[in-house]
C-alpha cells in the first residue's frame, strides 16, 4: 500500500466467481495479483478525524479496466460495463441537501460540452473537483483485425447533484469525434453488501456506441455534501462491476484513518 496524503492503494480485481470461491476458502474477499481485469485506487481526506463527529471530507475513487480477457468480440478494448456499485465505509455519509440540485434532467446534459453542462445544471450543484475527475474510453476502430491499433480517448467528467432525490449525474464530454459518452446516472442508497459498508453509489452505465470505459476517476467534495469520521480506523471500499460481455468482478480497497485526540480543557 502506498502511503500519502490520501493513503491510496491499488488492488487488482479478479472475476467475481473466483473472488467468491476464495472468500469461502479463506474467509475474505480475494484481492491482489497482476493479471486481473480491473483495479481501483481510493482515498478519504483528511485522514485525521474525530471519532464521533462527522465533518466535511473528500472522497477519491479511481477505477481502471484492462482489455477484455474473456474473448474480444469488439476487438482490442475493455468489456462494456453496464453497472458499477461502489460500497462505501460506515465512516462516510452524504448530505445531498447541502448543495442545490441540477436544474435539468440527465437527458438534457447528453451531447453537451462541459461548459454547457455546468451552465444547465448550475455551478453550485457541482460536487466534483475538476483536477481529480476524468475518464477515458478505449476504442478499437478495426475490431475484425487484431492489429493492436486501439485508441485512448480522454473524456472530461464532472459530477452534479441530481435533480431527483439522492441522485448524481456523471456528465461526460469526450475529446474528438471518435466516441460519444452519455451521462451516467448514480443513486445514493443503503449498501446491500455486508455490514462493514454504509452507503452505496449505484451507477447505471448506458451502452456506448463505440469503445468502452477504461478509466473512471471521481473526486467528490462540496461544502458538507460528503462527510467523514474515524469511528473505525479501517476504511474498506468495495467496487462491484457488471458487464455486457464479461463475467462480473469485485475488488476491495482498504485505507486507514487516525482518530483525532480531543482538545484538553484549560
Amino acid at each position: 500500500m502506498r502511503r500519502g496524503r490520501q493513503q491510496r492503494s491499488r488492488l487488482v480485481v479478479r472475476p467475481l466467481v473466483l473472488a467468491l470461491a476464495l472468500a469461502l476458502a479463506f474467509g475474505g474477499v480475494a484481492a491482489g495479483g497482476t493479471d486481473g481485469l480491473q483495479s481501483v485506487e481510493g482515498g478519504i481526506t483528511p485522514t485525521k478525524l474525530d471519532k464521533r463527529k462527522f465533518e466535511p471530507a473528500t472522497l477519491f475513487v479511481d477505477v481502471f479496466t484492462a482489455l477484455n480477457d474473456e474473448g474480444r468480440p469488439k476487438g482490442e478494448q475493455p468489456p462494456s460495463v453496464n453497472r458499477i456499485r461502489v460500497d462505501l465505509p460506515r465512516n462516510l455519509r452524504f448530505d445531498p441537501a447541502a448543495v442545490p440540485r441540477c436544474g435539468v434532467g440527465a437527458a438534457d446534459l447528453d451531447g453537451r460540452t462541459a461548459a454547457e453542462q455546468q451552465d444547465l445544471c448550475g455551478r453550485d450543484s457541482k460536487v466534483s473537483i475538476d483536477g481529480g475527475s476524468s475518464a477515458q474510453v478505449t476504442y478499437d476502430p478495426t475490431p475484425l483485425f487484431p492489429a493492436g491499433d486501439s485508441m485512448v480517448v480522454p473524456v472530461s467528467l464532472q459530477v452534479f447533484n441530481g435533480r431527483e432525490p439522492n441522485s448524481l449525474y456523471l456528465a461526460t464530454d469526450p475529446e474528438g469525434m471518435f466516441v460519444t459518452t452519455p451521462v451516467i446516472v448514480g443513486e445514493l442508497v443503503k449498501s446491500d453488501a455486508e455490514r462493514a459498508f454504509g452507503s452505496q453509489l449505484d451507477l447505471v452505465v448506458p451502452a456506448l456506441r463505440s469503445g468502452a470505459f477504461s478509466n473512471l476517476k471521481v473526486t467528490l467534495s462540496a461544502k458538507t455534501y460528503i462527510q467523514a469520521r474515524c469511528r473505525r480506523e479501517t476504511n474498506t471500499l468495495q467496487v462491484r462491476a457488471e458487464y455486457e460481455d464479461h463475467s462480473p468482478s469485485l475488488v476491495q480497497d482498504e485505507t486507514r484513518c487516525k482518530q483525532r485526540k480531543p482538545k484538553r480543557r484549560g
